[in-house]
């Protein structure tokens, strides 16, 4: 994917959090679907939309790319709420670009930088694709409008388990910056798992409001 990037620059991704990827459509709740989703876009044509259990889902003929993915050849992760209508129809209520993260290669040591966030959920994608992250980071009109935060996901070590397993032990670091926190947005992050071996273990810790988060996912 062409946005795979060690390190994020939240004050550019907020801005694009503002808009909808696609055009949406009213319609009941009832049936309201939410996950995260790979939808490859070709010119201006959403050529495929898969969730994380690798369930083909149908393009509903009506949505088009939003000018910010339009003539972009790529893969893109979203959160996307819709209502599946029969089999091969459903309506898009509305999606959020998500961050696809890349752990970094080697270890390294502190110190580094790690402002809190909010912690909302983490969870491995069914198939075993991606570690996604939902998390909350505060934000405001910034004074100095070359202020901005950073994101990184941090190897602090690797190991072996007891079973021969690989586990990666590994940080969020944020810098918050000089950027105000007058109110919380939501951002979702994708790290890529696929190339890991089945069995593999990432051990995560993100600083948060609330104290320090720390779980162990196995791909």
């Amino acid at each position: 994917m062409r946005h795979l990037v060690k390190t994020i620059i939240i004050g550019t991704l907020l801005a694009g959090c503002q808009q909808e990827p696609f055009d949406t459509g009213d319609t009941s709740l009832s049936y309201l679907n939410a996950e995260m989703v790979s939808v490859h876009v070709k010119g201006a044509e959403i050529v495929s939309i898969v969730n994380d259990a690798d369930v083909q889902l149908p393009v509903p003929p009506e949505i088009r790319a939003s000018e910010a993915l339009v003539h972009k050849d790529s893969t893109y992760r979203m959160m996307m709420y819709y209502v599946r209508e029969g089999n091969d129809d459903m309506k898009i209520l509305r999606s959020q670009m998500a961050m696809v993260m890349n752990i970094s290669d080697n270890a390294v040591t502190r110190p580094y930088l790690t402002d809190p966030v909010t912690m909302t959920s983490a969870w491995m994608a069914e198939n075993g694709k991606y570690l996604n992250l939902s998390i909350g980071v505060r934000t405001g009109v910034e004074e100095d409008k070359d202020a901005a935060q950073t994101m990184a996901l941090v190897t602090d070590s690797v190991k072996m388990t007891d079973g021969g397993r690989c586990r990666r032990y590994v940080t969020l670091s944020h810098d918050q910056s000089t950027v105000p926190q007058f109110y919380t947005t939501t951002l979702y992050i994708c790290i890529p798992t696929e190339e890991y071996p089945d069995g593999d273990e990432i051990t995560l810790r993100v600083n948060t409001y609330d104290g320090e988060y720390v779980k162990t996912f196995r791909k």
